[in-house]
């Protein structure tokens, strides 16, 4: 029942968010176009849609392949992959909100990363309250009010004007970036894989890590306020923090979209178990990442 809860809720939450973009001018979407998308995977073999579709591949590391990997007869990990995100078209790839959905907006797509059901799509984006009745009875006026979910902590609920452009970013951001368990389990994970593939070997690739005490500031490093998980990241990319090559997000920042590319590469893992519970969470970081 919670599983179908959490399912029914981002269907709604994308149907706000759909009639939103096309109010916003940014996309001619049907109705019928587009989704949240779980299962990467299964979403790259499907029909690419009447507007195409923003993951262009996955890359699996270790065997070419989607099979889980098997410890003795009790322990399973999911496969690791890097899914790179282009348009054919050329039209940005974009990241919304303190969670980091991978929003295609040409497609109407919404790509879920880590936490999968769990992504709380109406904190990172921009949506109508379709759920709520009109606005107003008038053809001429807006149906729909939009929603505020920082409840006045941002002006305009939230809308950003112009997100940061880059050309190439590799974002390690998720669901519950900002836990200090989530962050040294799965967001350093990430980065992780990314080393492992190569993909920070480019040096016009930036990464896009949440933002977290000690670093990210206006100073840059703050030496009285490190912590582990700033550490952390000086031991993994703290040639990428000299070279400027990071970009802080901040978790608790506006429900849109922050930053736009024309390519963006996100590490992540299938879950053990097809089925959310069966495994015993939802975030299980595969053993060899650890």
């Amino acid at each position: 029942a919670a599983v179908d809860q959490l399912l029914s809720s981002q269907a709604m939450a994308f149907d706000a968010w759909q009639t939103g973009v096309k109010s916003r001018g940014r996309s001619s979407c049907c109705k019928t176009c587009g989704g949240p998308v779980l299962e990467w995977d299964s979403h790259l073999q499907g029909h690419l849609g009447e507007h195409g579709r923003g993951l262009e591949s996955l890359k699996w590391l270790g065997k070419d392949t989607a099979e889980p990997i098997r410890y003795g007869s009790n322990f399973v990990d999911g496969r690791v992959y890097v899914a790179t995100f282009r348009r054919s078209d050329g039209s940005d790839i974009s990241i919304s909100g303190g969670e980091g959905v991978i929003v295609d907006e040409k497609g109407c797509w919404l790509y879920l990363p880590s936490g999968n059901l769990w992504a709380n799509l109406l904190g990172s984006l921009q949506v109508l309250e379709v759920w709520r009745g009109p606005q107003s009875p008038h053809a001429d006026q807006p149906q729909h009010r939009w929603h505020d979910h920082g409840r006045g902590k941002f002006p305009n609920h939230g809308s950003v004007a112009k997100a940061r452009p880059v050309d190439t970013v590799a974002t390690a951001v998720q669901f519950a970036a900002s836990s200090h368990f989530h962050f040294m389990t799965e967001v350093l994970a990430k980065v992780v894989a990314f080393r492992q593939a190569g993909i920070l070997d480019d040096p016009n690739v930036k990464l896009l890590l949440p933002k977290v005490p000690g670093l990210g500031g206006k100073d840059g490093r703050d030496e009285k306020a490190m912590t582990i998980a700033a550490d952390a990241l000086e031991i993994l990319v703290g040639d990428m923090i000299d070279q400027g090559r990071v970009i802080w997000l901040r978790t608790d920042g506006p429900p849109d979209i922050r930053l736009r590319a024309k390519t963006v590469y996100y590490a992540d893992w299938k879950l053990p178990s097809e089925k959310p519970f069966n495994d015993g969470g939802h975030c299980p970081t595969p053993r060899f990442l650890l």
